[in-house]
């Protein structure tokens, strides 16, 4: 792959800007309407147990959370513009060669990038519930305090753009390879879909693991929505742990809708009665 032959036109930006945004949208529509089909109709049955509101999202519910998640990836099309800017003036750190690093510093850059937005998402969360921008910009996400997989985007034009311009921060901070910068933006948007998906899909217990507990769930950004000033991380639990916002009642709100191991295995039937006949008068003489 080679970058250094990129070019800041308009035939460029125009391409990138179309591709981005078709991009975005596809990836958008397709993944959280995957899930939401999956988790909200084809196996509702299955999910109902750990649907952590009981009360199912209307159509209107739905179709704004595509308004806004839509109107918000034009927020993704403006900030490539920025990124292909910094690349051919040469600010960014973007490099292409694994071996000028090598593979274990290309696997911690990725984690070093998930742990930095943590941090950074976390701060600015904070501001926009701030009375100003909560009334004015963040407010319109929490509109949706029964979100379905497709509230994953579904917030304000202006909080969109302070949640993206991370990536041209970290591209000018950070030297990544395009591996490493393609596995973030597909599993951060993942985690964003089931985050908030309205179901609970970790197993019991989860929560209160060494590691397992550092990790954010489904439960805990739905805790959010539903009590507004608790749990505002993004991918971690340990700046809500430090900072005194997690929820209280985390833990327990989590095992409740949790998966348990029986959820996952097929019930056995029952032995029918002259089976248990059978082995009993085979088992009297025995005795």
């Amino acid at each position: 792959m080679n970058l250094t032959h990129l070019s800041f036109d308009l035939p460029t930006i125009l391409t990138l800007v179309v591709g981005v945004f078709a991009f975005t949208f596809v990836r958008y529509v397709l993944f959280s309407g995957l899930w939401y089909m999956v988790s909200y109709h084809w196996l509702r049955e299955w999910f109902q147990p750990h649907k952590l509101n009981a009360r199912y999202p209307d159509a209107k519910t739905i179709l704004g959370e595509l308004k806004l998640g839509t109107l918000n990836l034009v927020n993704f099309g403006i900030f490539a513009v920025v990124i292909l800017w910094l690349q051919v003036k040469g600010y960014t750190q973007v490099y292409t060669e694994v071996e000028r690093f090598g593979w274990g510093y290309l696997v911690a850059s990725l984690a070093i990038v998930f742990v930095v937005q943590d941090a950074y998402f976390y701060w600015l969360h904070r501001l926009l519930h701030t009375r100003f921008f909560m009334k004015h910009v963040h407010g319109a996400h929490h509109r949706f305090r029964n979100p379905t997989p497709f509230a994953a985007f579904a917030v304000h034009p202006i909080e969109g753009a302070a949640e993206v311009a991370f990536r041209p921060l970290i591209l000018c901070l950070l030297p990544l390879h395009p591996i490493a910068i393609g596995i973030y933006v597909v599993a951060s948007f993942v985690i964003n879909v089931f985050g908030h998906g309205g179901v609970e899909v970790l197993p019991r217990g989860s929560t209160r693991g060494l590691i397992t507990g550092l990790f954010n769930t489904p439960t805990h950004h739905y805790q959010h929505h539903k009590y507004v000033v608790s749990n505002f991380s993004l991918y971690f639990t340990w700046w809500d742990k430090l900072c005194g916002t997690e929820q209280a009642a985390y833990h327990e709100e989590f095992d409740e809708k949790a998966i348990s191991l029986d959820d996952l295995l097929p019930e056995a039937p029952a032995p029918a009665p002259e089976l248990i006949a059978s082995c009993s008068a085979r088992i009297s003489p025995l005795r």
